[in-house]
């Protein structure tokens, strides 16, 4: 009978948005993957029959990231890449150096055990290349403090990275990470952890000439909408596909060593115009718009050098096909062709 209670319970919190990410998000069945690290943390995936991977696609388990880096679409994306993924699970947070969130450690940092990583399942594999491999850091809710941990000690490795639905801007706020691709995405109705994304964007972009952008989802939540966020998947996985193609030379050999990746440079890619509002915090400690904002409009964008508005303030997009993509899903939170 406790037991039946404390599930009950457990389920009204998960419900209401109460209990941590990683709850919600733990896949139902299991999945096994082909290159596990011995200690169990550390997951690699690779195409079926690859002989040689260009790049990996890196995601801690936390929140969305258990199931997308499981997920037939990102397979499908990698496989027509020719990257493999990595994943590390939940297990990782609670290790002394928080490798999972990639905060600073006592015993041996996060960045090391990742690498460690890396270099056993480069091993198990038969693929070296999977050591100096590119890579693309996601991260989810405090997950996204992976990919500014990670990603501002080796910002050499990454051709691009994600901060969705973040708790708030200080995750990706490292300047080591500002030349590279960018996406920070959250929703529109996520009261508790749509905070300062948008300012810190705005502030980065005109004090850094940082190359990110913003979306803010129409309607969205803390979670990717639909079955496996099928709403918001697509136009991270066209991120993802633009920035790999802009960033990564088609004859990369990473096992010859590190690929030097193509700069991003920021008067040859596109300008979109942000939303203007300000988030602030009621007494609740919820978040919400001072003034009211309409979200899903149909946002002005055009070429560096054409862009009529503010250009140090407006989110920056890699290609003309993405920025039209990224108007596309800041107008109706949703991507038709992605």
């Amino acid at each position: 009978m406790k037991t039946t209670l404390t599930l009950l319970a457990a389920l009204l919190l998960t419900l209401l948005g109460l209990l941590p990410n990683s709850f919600a998000a733990e896949p139902k069945t299991p999945y096994a993957w082909p290159f596990t690290t011995e200690n169990g943390l550390f997951h690699l995936w690779l195409p079926k029959d690859a002989s040689a991977i260009k790049g990996l696609l890196v995601f801690p388990y936390h929140g969305t990231g258990a199931q997308w880096s499981k997920s037939p679409e990102v397979q499908d994306l990698a496989k027509e890449l020719g990257c493999g993924i990595v994943a590390f699970g939940e297990a990782a947070s609670k290790l002394p150096d928080g490798t999972q969130l990639g905060f600073p450690g006592n015993e041996k940092s996060p960045d090391t055990r990742l690498l460690d990583a890396f270099a056993e399942l480069a091993k198990q594999s038969g693929h070296r290349e999977v050591v100096n491999a590119p890579l693309c850091l996601f991260g989810h809710s405090n997950a996204t403090a992976f990919v500014s941990g990670f990603g501002g000690k080796h910002p050499e490795r990454v051709f691009a990275w994600i901060a969705f639905k973040s708790a708030f801007g200080k995750q990706f706020s490292e300047p080591a990470i500002y030349p590279i691709p960018g996406l920070v995405l959250s929703g529109e109705n996520d009261a508790s952890y749509f905070q300062d994304q948008l300012a810190t964007v705005k502030k980065l972009r005109r004090e850094n000439h940082a190359r990110m952008h913003m979306i803010v989802e129409p309607g969205g939540g803390h979670w990717g909408e639909g079955p496996r966020g099928t709403k918001t998947l697509p136009i991270v996985m066209a991120f993802i596909r633009t920035t790999f193609h802009l960033r990564v030379p088609a004859d990369a050999d990473p096992s010859k060593g590190p690929p030097k990746l193509i700069d991003a440079a920021e008067e040859k890619g596109w300008l979109g115009k942000n939303l203007d509002g300000v988030r602030v915090r009621d007494e609740e400690f919820q978040w919400s718009w001072e003034t009211p904002v309409v979200v899903g409009q149909l946002l002005d964008i055009a070429p560096y050098a054409q862009f009529a508005g503010d250009k140090s303030e407006a989110s920056w997009l890699p290609t003309e096909e993405y920025a039209r993509k990224w108007r596309e899903v800041c107008h109706t939170g949703m991507l038709k062709n992605p």
